[in-house]
């Protein structure tokens, strides 16, 4: 009866919004609710909480994901599962509370099933006896409690979604890098040093700097505050804005493929601050870059003459060169 009527709500959607206005229907009607849920809620990523606050096995957190009750819930391996809230026995609630400990196991308060808290069912009382010859029991996969059909952990972040299709959460997304990390043979060029402390609610806090610098007045700017910017495009790749790349471009780009789990690079656009550098050091980086295998390579301020002659030389299809107001689209 409800799927008889999207269709037709469908075409006369952009009739409920009109300039400065919004019908009261938007609010009101059931299938547009219904709409809602089937097309955003029970298909999209979900935050669901941070691993931080589900820190022993045992420990949960409730959510709600469109209609259905879910539990985020710390296993004894250590991983964060999130399961719908539910007994799949005769669907009472496992938890009641928003957050809490279930000690080492779930129990239903109905019927007193017991579940593992990646939702593996444990015991069923009288199991021999009372469910001999039913479909009860630990073989059928349909007697343990259901995962939400995908869930994405990003550094600490839990998503889940009720869809099993649909794009990977960083998919169409941007994301950060957090601090970029020096794993290559990149140098860390200081040209600038920070003093240490605060006056009049600006300057660098002693406590946030590595424990060796903390009681130095000045100390050199390793740039910890500097992170890259990216983006999945769909069926291409990951598209990295390194910024002024001042903690090293190949730096930049392991640590986007390492927060993202994303090895292909469709393109690499920021300033890789080697104009100061000699030609051997240029060329370190032209090779890493080559190794990477990425589609295109943007170039911008700070990059040098050097090292854009070089890429123009080995790399001229996959070259590109920005100007003010240059502006790039990359589609999926």
């Amino acid at each position: 009866m409800l799927q008889e009527r999207v269709p037709d709500l469908s075409r006369r959607l952009s009739e409920f919004v009109e300039p400065y206005r919004v019908r009261r229907e938007v609010y009101t009607d059931p299938a547009i609710f219904e709409l809602e849920m089937q097309r955003i809620h029970e298909r999209v990523w979900v935050y669901c909480g941070h691993e931080s606050q589900v820190p022993k096995p045992g420990d949960y957190y409730a959510v709600q994901i469109g209609r259905q009750p879910m539990v985020m819930v710390r296993g004894a391996d250590g991983k964060v599962n999130v399961l719908y809230n539910r007994c799949p026995h005769r669907g009472n609630m496992m938890v009641g509370d928003r957050h809490g400990s279930s000690g080492e196991f779930f129990r239903c308060s109905y019927h007193a099933w017991t579940f593992h808290h990646d939702g593996r069912l444990r015991s069923i009382p009288m199991m021999e006896s009372g469910y001999a010859g039913t479909r009860y029991g630990k073989d059928n996969p349909d007697c343990s409690m259901k995962h939400a059909a995908r869930v994405e952990n990003y550094r600490g972040f839990v998503f889940a979604s009720l869809s099993p299709e649909g794009p990977s959460l960083v998919a169409d997304h941007g994301f950060t890098t957090g601090q970029i990390g020096l794993t290559s043979f990149e140098k860390l060029l200081s040209p600038t040093t920070m003093k240490v402390g605060v006056e009049h609610g600006l300057g660098c806090f002693a406590d946030k700097l590595p424990e060796d610098e903390r009681t130095k007045t000045v100390v050199p700017d390793q740039f910890r505050h500097e992170i890259a910017t990216s983006f999945n495009l769909k069926g291409r790749g990951l598209v990295v804005l390194t910024s002024c790349s001042h903690r090293g471009v190949v730096n930049a780009i392991k640590q986007a493929q390492a927060v993202s789990g994303i090895d292909k690079v469709h393109a690499v656009i920021g300033g890789f601050h080697l104009a100061p550098y000699k030609e051997d050091y240029v060329r370190q980086t032209m090779d890493s870059l080559q190794a990477i295998n990425l589609d295109y390579v943007v170039p911008l301020h700070c990059s040098g003459e050097p090292f854009y002659e070089m890429a123009k030389a080995e790399m001229p299809s996959k070259l590109l060169r920005s100007y003010t107001g240059t502006r790039f689209v990359f589609s999926a």
